[in-house]
């Protein structure tokens, strides 16, 4: 229909319907209006909410960063525990590897062990399982040469093994 047709049918009914008519139009406008707003209103209600939690949970996080980097720069242990873990390593040593001079290990860090012997290739192998085992510690490194008679010279470096990232 058109603008015209519609003016002029309005103009056919009788003053009260177009009163009533008016007034219907002007509740249903009031109404939308109402409604858009409200709608928006909600809208910026719940967006606020969800602001203040996704703030919350950035703050999280950054602590938890941070957290994580202050673990990363500390070492896994201290140079004192280090010394623990060189004790430990020649208990373990001593029964797989009898005769192996005190020289034979030394500590390099808090956190890595250096070996220096000539020992059974066997017994080399069965010390390598055990320190991964039972003290965590990975080889890094290991150059092994022949030596004298069922011997072997063993150069190697064990570390613990890194944090996960």
């Amino acid at each position: 229909m058109s603008w015209s047709t519609l003016k002029s049918r309005y103009l056919a009914l009788a003053e009260r319907e177009q009163r009533a008519l008016l007034i219907l139009a002007i509740v249903v406008g009031l109404s939308t209006v109402i409604q858009i707003i409200w709608s928006s209103y909600e809208t910026t209600i719940t967006l606020r909410q969800e602001l203040l939690v996704l703030e919350h949970k950035a703050a999280q996080a950054r602590a938890i960063e941070k957290r994580v980097g202050e673990l990363r720069a500390k070492p896994l242990i201290r140079q004192d525990e280090g010394e623990i873990l060189l004790r430990r390593t020649l208990e373990i040593v001593q029964p797989r590897l009898p005769g192996l001079p005190a020289t034979a290990l030394t500590l390099e860090s808090a956190r890595g062990i250096s070996f220096d012997a000539t020992v059974a290739f066997d017994s080399w192998l069965e010390f390598v399982a055990a320190v991964q085992r039972e003290l965590a510690l990975r080889l890094v490194f290991c150059e092994i040469s022949q030596g004298d008679q069922a011997q072997v010279r063993v150069r190697a470096r064990f570390a613990l093994a890194d944090p996960m990232p």
